[in-house]
């Protein structure tokens, strides 16, 4: 296990935030300390959707107006100040407030993106000492799902999933095609993934392909994939992924 020390300013709590389970710095009044979070781009811009989320779940849409009617003014100056792209591109990424409608009726479940595991140089660990060889693979898969959903947050809002952490069965085909069209080939996949999980010689478990990763990540989502060619690791080839 890994852990990385946090240092909390004096004077700080740190709340953690039911959606998510993001620990937000707040001053004792209950205030978020945007300017903390500042030293940490990918924790601002998280808690900056996780409460965009929250609003548009709430009020079905999100505009400046609506965060200022949610009494959320700090929400609204930090997405203009803070945000890349703005209120504009906050919205795109979120996916709309008809897909934020379809997750509340049709998933049984809350999602989370799952903790992509790394020393404390900040890479990323695909074994561990003592794991068996079935643990290395499942935390090789939380690694792939989790850096998959961090490049694209709007997967869990666009692909609901019921109780048992499947997408439902209408969404299945539109899943899989989101899929396709981001990991189609090797050099798509490592734009994504980084490609020492391809190592054969250290991580066995996806056997030197990225098909083979891609495959067994989404399985656990219940999707799959009918793979007609299995490209072995090189950094100078790639190959299409999926058959038509």
């Amino acid at each position: 296990m890994f852990t990385e020390a946090k240092i909390v300013p004096q004077n700080l709590e740190i709340s953690t935030s039911p959606n998510f389970q993001l620990e937000i710095p707040r001053d004792k009044r209950g205030r978020i300390r945007w300017s903390v979070l500042e030293d940490d781009p990918e924790l601002l811009k998280s808690v900056i959707e996780s409460g965009a989320r929250m609003v548009m779940e709430t009020h079905g849409d999100l505009t400046r107006s609506l965060l200022i009617k949610a009494e959320r003014g700090d929400l609204a100056i930090a997405i203009k100040r803070k945000y890349p792209g703005g209120l504009l591109a906050l919205k795109g990424k979120l996916n709309t407030a008809e897909s934020l409608k379809q997750i509340n009726s049709q998933s049984q479940v809350r999602l989370e993106i799952p903790t992509v595991l790394r020393d404390g140089g900040r890479r990323i660990r695909w074994i561990l000492p003592g794991n068996t060889p079935e643990e290395n693979l499942q935390l090789g898969i939380r690694n792939i799902q989790g850096l998959f959903l961090k490049k694209f947050p709007e997967f869990n809002v666009m692909f609901p999933r019921d109780k048992e952490g499947k997408i439902i069965e209408d969404a299945k085909n539109e899943a899989r095609e989101f899929i396709k069209n981001q990991m189609s080939d090797f050099k798509e996949f490592s734009k994504i993934i980084p490609r020492a999980c391809l190592d054969i010689g250290k991580y066995s478990y996806f056997e030197g392909s990225f098909a083979i990763a891609v495959r067994k990540s989404f399985e656990p989502w219940g999707l799959q994939f009918r793979v007609w060619c299995i490209i072995k690791y090189s950094l100078s080839q790639g190959s299409k992924l999926f058959s038509a």
